[in-house]
């Protein structure tokens, strides 16, 4: 089945705003490209074996692509621990503090609605953030 303009224009958008999370988080958590620690668990993984985690579960529109809301998290966390919600809510406690830790859930049931268009600003943008990002870690 081919999958629409949009459905693929979200998944571009979804790619790119993933690898910018894991490498600004790897940057962050070890000072290098290859590897991060589980915002969770603490574990040090490859890039390539973390996922994007999502601190507010069910990745609602509204909050799908905000940097706060997202961390390196290792696939066994995300996919098999449920996201790991208590301490992924540490993690954010210490990072940003109570207040947009409660920005974030109060936005919990909001929806956006993106275009075509939308979903491929937001991966031109986080292109070249990912981009930007190794370059200057090199």
């Amino acid at each position: 089945m081919k999958r629409s303009e949009r459905n693929r224009a979200k998944a571009t958008a979804n790619g790119w705003f993933s690898k910018f999370i894991r490498l600004r988080d790897c940057i962050s958590s070890t000072r290098t490209v290859e590897h991060a620690r589980c915002v969770t668990c603490g574990d040090l993984k490859e890039f390539k074996s973390m996922d994007c985690g999502h601190f507010v579960p069910g990745r609602t529109d509204a909050l799908l692509y905000d940097e706060h809301n997202a961390r390196a998290q290792c696939q066994a966390c995300n996919r098999f621990r449920q996201g790991q919600w208590v301490e992924f809510e540490r993690a954010l406690l210490d990072r940003y503090g109570p207040e947009e830790v409660d920005r974030l859930k109060r936005l919990k049931n909001n929806v956006a609605t993106y275009t075509v268009s939308d979903f491929r600003a937001i991966a031109d943008k986080y292109r070249t953030k990912y981009k930007s990002l190794l370059e200057d870690n090199k």
